[in-house]
């Protein structure tokens, strides 16, 4: 009897520490019509963002030149992506917004790390 407390015991600390070592969602970015809610979100590094299509198909597309993503979801997908670095990361959906001389107007967003 034992045994068994122990080999219980050695298989809740293993499943715990996998789920604490598992980079965290801290941030869910929503598009629904033509915004992004919350436009800007402030996370850890090493934590992650998702965004998720509410309404309409939207692209995640990120511009500033300080990192490289272009997703494209439909209503009720979602992306995700995690941010190792210090930094703002600008977001926008090209569908719904647009990028002219670094400025963005519609929808777009900021990820602050």
């Amino acid at each position: 009897m034992r045994m068994r407390r122990i080999g219980v015991v050695a298989v809740l600390v293993v499943g715990l520490t996998a789920a604490a070592s598992a980079p965290a969602t801290a941030a869910v970015v929503r598009g629904g019509g033509t915004r992004w809610r919350p436009s800007v979100v402030d996370v850890d590094r090493r934590e992650r963002v998702r965004w998720r299509a509410v309404s309409r198909t939207h692209t995640v597309r990120a511009y500033g030149g300080n990192w490289k993503f272009s997703k494209r979801i439909g209503p009720g997908q979602s992306v995700k992506r995690r941010f190792a670095k210090r930094g703002t990361y600008r977001f926008f959906c090209s569908i719904h917004g647009n990028v002219a001389g670094g400025n963005c107007t519609g929808m777009c967003g900021r990820v602050l790390v």
